[in-house]
C-alpha cells in the first residue's frame, strides 16, 4: 500500500469513528473525501478519485450497498475488512 492509499484509508477510519458509526452503515463519497482534503486543483481531486478507484481494486473500499437492496449505491464507498486490517498492519 502506497502512502496516499494510506491517507484515504486513515480518512475512512477517522470519519468513521468520529461520526461512531458502525462500518457497514458508513460511507462516503468521492465529493466528501475532496471537501475533507481540501484539494487547490481540479487535478488533486482527480487525483483522489483515482486514488479512491486504487483503493478499491485493491480490495480496501468497496461501494456502499444500501440496506434496502443488494445493488452498491452511486459513487459511495465504504472501507472494507481488508482496509481496516491493512492500516493497522502499517
Amino acid at each position: 500500500m502506497n502512502m496516499n492509499e494510506k491517507i484515504i484509508l486513515q480518512l475512512f477510519k477517522e470519519q468513521m469513528l468520529k461520526q461512531n458509526t458502525l462500518r457497514k452503515n458508513f460511507h462516503l463519497s468521492i465529493n466528501d473525501v475532496c471537501e475533507i482534503l481540501h484539494p487547490k486543483t481540479t487535478q488533486e481531486c482527480a487525483s483522489n478519485h483515482q486514488l479512491i478507484d486504487d483503493c478499491v481494486n485493491h480490495g480496501y473500499l468497496e461501494p456502499a450497498k444500501s440496506s434496502l437492496t443488494a445493488f452498491p449505491k452511486q459513487d459511495l464507498y465504504t472501507i472494507s475488512v481488508l482496509g481496516l486490517i491493512k492500516l493497522d498492519d502499517e
